[in-house]
């Protein structure tokens, strides 16, 4: 497998601040298409060529074939992210990975070693989504598709034989842990309100509906995915604009959209009478600061559940070593 003329460019939750990198995800699903087109701009001016976008709230990576000059590739990144977010870019470090390094790092990064949640397995399905996405767009050539093609069938195969132990492996492992902690004796006619209709969003509510004796409604951006979930799971679809009477009588709240604006504000909850748990999954937080005063809500938001990831990462390193090393063997021979 030869990636010679591939470069990967990186910015990431290691080197990179939380804030900027949810403000950066936050626009990116709002704007796309015009992200891509960004992307196809600024590559022509550095006479690049063909690239895949990995695109997540803990990382953005771009994957080039043909960049003339390596010395130039952050650069590259941080003039798209610039056009971007503008006023939210000073330094900005970039992590650049050509030859082997670039093997090695899409390989840990699909099989959950390079993720915030170690042995993550969202970012695998978001790897291949990513690439099919961009592939679809005739945004690759062969040479990407080979490459990704080699590492995404290897990092299968060493997942399959060498898999971490540990608890949580998805913010949805760490969700229903809260669920579950917080709300032990749910009752047959307690409610649920799930707003975001992407692939966190659909994992919650087939888990939740099969976990907990729930009567569950879904609200989202998308009438059209609001009621293709509601048909799939049998459950309630409601409009975005029409959720503050649901808000009112949920027990449990769960937000997970994308976007810059408050999903829910401190007036929704103005008529709420019962306790409430509400789980902000939404990147940036879709809850308006403040809620949380009230005695009668409970909010856990992606700092919460970042606790209880780092604490059960610590429970994986003796399997992470293996896998590892296994990594590193199949690299050995290349």
């Amino acid at each position: 497998m030869s990636c010679r003329r591939l470069t990967g460019l990186s910015i990431n939750h290691r080197i990179t601040s939380k804030l900027l990198l949810d403000n950066l995800y936050g626009w990116f699903r709002d704007n796309e298409e015009l992200f891509y087109e960004i992307i196809l701009s600024k590559l022509k001016a550095y006479k690049g060529s063909n690239f895949i976008l990995i695109a997540t709230c803990h990382r953005f990576e771009l994957y080039v074939s043909h960049l003339p000059s390596i010395s130039f590739s952050a650069e590259l990144l941080r003039e798209i992210i610039q056009e971007t977010i503008p006023n939210e870019v000073t330094e900005l470090n970039v992590e650049v990975f050509t030859g082997k390094s670039l093997t090695k790092h899409l390989i840990r990064l699909c099989c959950g070693l390079d993720s915030f949640i170690l042995g993550e397995r969202d970012i695998f399905m978001q790897v291949k989504s990513a690439y099919k996405s961009c592939k679809e767009r005739n945004f690759t050539d062969k040479e990407l598709d080979l490459f990704f093609d080699v590492v995404i069938t290897k990092s299968a195969s060493l997942k399959r034989k060498y898999p971490l132990r540990g608890s949580f492996f998805s913010y949805a492992d760490v969700a229903i842990e809260i669920i579950s902690k917080n709300k032990i004796n749910i009752i047959h006619d307690a409610s649920f309100l799930i707003i975001g209709t992407g692939m966190l969003a659909r994992k919650l509510i087939k888990r939740i509906s099969r976990l907990f004796p729930l009567k569950i409604f879904v609200a989202g951006r998308s009438r059209t995915k609001v009621e293709q979930l509601a048909e799939m799971f049998d459950i309630v679809a409601v409009d975005l604009v029409d959720i503050k009477h649901i808000i009112s009588e949920a027990d449990i709240i769960l937000t997970c959209i994308a976007s810059n604006e408050k999903t829910i504000k401190r007036e929704d909850l103005s008529s709420m009478r019962r306790n409430v748990l509400i789980l902000d999954l939404g990147v940036p937080k879709n809850i308006e600061e403040g809620i949380g005063d009230s005695l009668s809500v409970a909010i856990y938001d992606m700092s919460d559940m970042d606790q209880e990831i780092l604490k059960d990462n610590k429970r994986k390193s003796y399997s992470v070593g293996v896998l590892s090393e296994e990594i590193d063997k199949f690299l050995d021979k290349q």
